[in-house]
């Protein structure tokens, strides 16, 4: 950085300043190349994630139908007096 404030010809704050301002704009100019948002793997979790609420699901769901289930038979055998 120093041969850089030495050829922008000035020293001392002022050349740090215009050093810092061209490498941030360095920065953000090639940062400005690359796409916003990266969804190469984006694929990969999302579907699993979806894999894992369905089964998730399915077995809440299971449980609740075996609970209900017996709650019901029970009430309608007792309804028949069996």
């Amino acid at each position: 950085m120093k041969k850089a404030v030495e050829r922008s010809g000035s020293g001392g704050v002022g050349g740090w300043l215009v050093v810092l301002a061209m490498t941030t704009m360095t920065a953000l100019a090639r940062w400005g190349d690359r796409p916003l948002r990266d969804e190469a793997g984006n694929v990969i979790t999302d579907n699993l994630a979806w894999i894992v609420f369905g089964v998730v699901a399915i077995v809440v769901i299971g449980g609740l139908l075996e609970t209900l289930g017996r709650s019901v038979v029970s009430w309608v055998s007792g309804q028949l007096g069996l």
